[in-house]
């Protein structure tokens, strides 16, 4: 049943939640902050590109990194669905990274002092 609410979220303008998101972010602390910008971005944009995304991947079976350069248009390129699209397919490597931090520099450190 979610799922058939889902699409109906994309009816309401984005204007509409502007004042409550506003009145949130006082009620926050973080009218003036950038990450209330993000987190607006995130809300606003995110479910139409997993939606996107999801949509590409369904007919091929591509990897996300080949599948991100799909969802450019003939004549026009959406750079916010691009972005999330290449957003997506970092996190990996960023949690990885994060992770597994301490080992990767001091590898690159045995490496280095070689000798």
């Amino acid at each position: 049943m979610a799922e058939a609410l889902f699409p109906s979220g994309f009816l309401i303008p984005s204007f509409a939640v502007l004042v409550p998101v506003i009145l949130m972010a006082v009620r926050s602390g973080l009218l003036h902050n950038p990450l209330s910008v993000i987190l607006f971005y995130l809300a606003v944009r995110l479910p139409l590109t997993i939606i996107m995304l999801a949509s590409q991947l369904s007919d091929k079976t591509h990897t996300i990194q080949v599948a991100v350069p799909l969802l450019k248009c003939e004549h026009t390129v959406d750079y916010a669905q691009v972005a999330a699209g290449v957003l997506v397919s970092m996190a990996p490597v960023f949690i990885g990274f994060a992770i597994f931090q301490e080992r990767i520099i001091k590898g690159m450190w045995c490496g280095a002092v070689k000798g």
